[in-house]
């Protein structure tokens, strides 16, 4: 009875959803290969109902914000009964700086669904841009790599994103990891080696707008000396306190 139960529930519930669901064009990941003069991008298709077998897939590459003449483009042709689908384009490797990648699936000149990701490179350290739509809010989350000592990340938001960043509201960002303003903006760091994590994630209000999002930044480099000094001035403070704290009890022993 319970296995006549849980079929009736599977094939009434659970398939109909599982169909039912909107396409899926998802960025997957940026492969850095240092024994490659090319690097690579990849992107995941959840394909059923929106996405149709040719259209037009197409990735455009930005190199610290100047557009490269390489498109990678691909005619979608992977079989109706594949539900998942990872497509792959070789990108040219141009360095140290900030890579953007528009993602673009199209049909008829129309765009179906766009995705824009930023990928930061350096010598000794790397991180990942990207966002999701949840609950009326979209999900800001940058993944950082490598060495991180003495390291900083230093983000941009747009204005019409969050025209001012404060003292005051800068708790709106639910971030996970705290953050210093540096300008109201906004222009925000995390300290990498104090977060010690290798994901950091806030919220803006409403969905963002994909040529919005191309004016994201992101930036990984050393601490300014402006972190340095207030981590010297704390340091000092801490041990004037400990002295006030422990020159009574020496006063006492000597008596």
């Amino acid at each position: 009875m319970k296995f006549k139960t849980f079929l009736l529930f599977f094939l009434i519930v659970i398939i109909p959803n599982a169909f039912s669901q909107e396409s899926s064009f998802n960025y997957v990941s940026f492969l850095n290969d240092e024994n490659s003069q090319m690097n690579k991008v990849s992107y995941e298709i959840v394909f059923n109902n929106e996405i149709h077998v040719g259209d037009r897939f197409a990735v455009d590459t930005y190199f610290n914000g100047k557009k490269q003449n390489t498109l990678c483009e691909k005619k979608l042709d992977f079989d109706k009964s594949t539900l998942f689908r990872k497509i792959t384009c070789e990108v040219p490797k141009l360095g140290e700086g900030e890579y953007l990648f528009v993602g673009t699936i199209s049909r008829d000149n129309q765009v179906i669904q766009q995705r824009v990701n930023k990928e930061y490179i350096s010598d000794s350290s790397s991180a990942s841009l990207d966002f999701k739509e949840e609950n009326e809010k979209t999900i800001v989350s940058i993944k950082v790599q490598k060495n991180l000592t003495n390291k900083e990340l230093v983000h941009y938001i747009p204005k019409t994103v969050l025209p001012k960043i404060t003292k005051n509201n800068k708790a709106q960002l639910e971030s996970s990891q705290d953050f210093r303003i540096i300008k109201e903006d906004p222009i925000i760091a995390w300290d990498l080696e104090a977060t010690n994590s290798d994901e950091i994630q806030y919220k803006v209000q409403g969905k963002i707008d994909p040529k919005v999002k191309k004016e994201f930044t992101i930036k990984i480099q050393e601490k300014t000396k402006e972190t340095k000094n207030l981590e010297y001035i704390l340091i000092f403070a801490i041990v004037v306190v400990i002295i006030l704290i422990l020159s009574p009890l020496f006063k006492k022993s000597k008596k």
